[in-house]
């Protein structure tokens, strides 16, 4: 809803650029008033040094000044979508502070937004959130 009842505002916000866009692959499309995902990350990467759109269970695209990834998404069954963007981008936040790739944080934020999906409520147990980052972790080490 922002971009459809804020657009000044958010043009106004970017203009000059940002460090970092993260939205849906909704919002890229109806922001960069494109019909296709390639189409609105060229647009958006006009606007923004990296530039993340979610994909939903497809994943995600990063991308920066030198190139683009696809990571992909989990399989899981989902039964609510409240909350999944915040927890990617809450998960993906917290892993660039780490000092993360961004594809190891879009990795995170895939893993914690799909199990944000995967129950009824937007957000885990705060033992959740500790156990599957330090699964996480360890796949990664």
């Amino acid at each position: 809803a922002m971009v459809q009842y804020a657009r000044q505002g958010l043009d106004e916000l970017i203009d000059d650029g940002v460090d970092l866009l993260l939205c849906n692959y909704h919002e890229a499309l109806m922001y960069t008033e494109t019909d296709s995902i390639e189409a609105a990350l060229a647009k958006l990467q006009q606007k923004s040094k990296y530039t993340v759109i979610t994909l939903s269970a497809e994943g995600a695209l990063i991308s920066d000044s030198e190139q683009t990834l696809k990571v992909p998404g989990r399989a899981v069954t989902a039964v609510d979508a409240n909350g999944a963007g915040d927890a990617f981008a809450g998960a993906f936040l917290y892993a660039l502070n780490a000092g993360l790739s961004l594809k190891v944080a879009a990795e995170l934020a895939i893993l914690i937004s799909s199990e944000v999906v995967s129950q009824f409520g937007p957000r885990l147990s705060v033992e959740n959130y500790k156990e599957l980052l330090n699964n996480f972790q360890k796949e990664c080490a």
